[in-house]
């Protein structure tokens, strides 16, 4: 009798485990496209601002994984050269990467910047009276201009209508050292100070880092420094 039981209940308990889904019977974690979207929006909001709004330029979709517990982590580094930035998001079971991809976006934002006060036009110095600000949706952060002093004294490339937002690329600096030109150098390491004299390799405006021949080297090897200005360049030793 017992031994008809015991079979009775094994029949009962392989009906029962055959009638479960078979997705129920393996552990597993589960990630909507919502919800990435959802989370990604958020963490570029965190690193952007509340007033950034997020564009994801591809399709997401829901992952499945078989493991149970599995956390997800986003990472950003900035590119400072495109419109297009990159999230990293990857997966971990029992803080094993198991998968990882990028989501590209864009954002759009709403800030302050520099304008065209007046018509500007080609190979113009920009004077006080040429800018004012304005707050505008700006879509590629990288280009924009938001104090005046990375504007002033600077040339436009093209003529710029009055009401355009000014960009980083439609400037160009005044080259205060030209090409072949003797200069001053200054060599500094802590609190010592060195002053010699080189010729410039190539042009520079202050702030370039420009190629330089020292009068007093004998060799052919070029050194680097800062213009600091029309006569004089810096080179900082740690």
């Amino acid at each position: 009798m017992k031994s008809f039981e015991k079979i009775l209940k094994l029949f009962l308990f392989a009906a029962i485990a055959f009638s479960i889904p078979a997705n129920l019977l393996f552990a597993q974690s589960t990630f909507s496209a919502e919800r990435i979207e959802e989370l990604a929006n958020k963490y570029i909001q965190g690193i952007y601002g509340d007033n950034a709004i997020p564009e994801i330029l591809v399709g997401l979709n829901t992952l499945t994984f078989d493991q149970k517990g599995v956390k997800a982590k986003f990472s950003f580094k900035e590119n400072h050269t495109s419109a297009i930035q990159e999230l990293s998001l990857s997966f971990f079971a029992n803080d094993e990467l198991i998968k990882t991809f990028s989501i590209p976006f864009r954002i759009e934002i709403i800030m302050q910047v520099i304008v065209a006060n007046r018509d500007i036009f080609p190979n113009e110095q920009i004077e006080p009276d040429a800018i004012t600000y304005s707050n505008r949706q700006i879509s590629d952060v990288n280009e924009i201009i938001q104090n005046e002093s990375e504007v002033l004294g600077k040339n436009s490339r093209k003529k710029i209508k009055k009401g355009e937002v000014i960009t980083k690329s439609q400037l160009s600096s005044n080259k205060v050292i030209k090409k072949g030109q003797s200069v001053n150098l200054e060599v500094t390491s802590g609190s010592v100070r060195i002053l010699t004299t080189a010729v410039a390799m190539q042009d520079g405006s202050v702030g370039d880092y420009i190629r330089l021949k020292r009068n007093s080297d004998n060799t052919k090897q070029d050194v680097e420094g800062q213009v600091i200005s029309g006569n004089l360049v810096q080179i900082k030793l740690k």
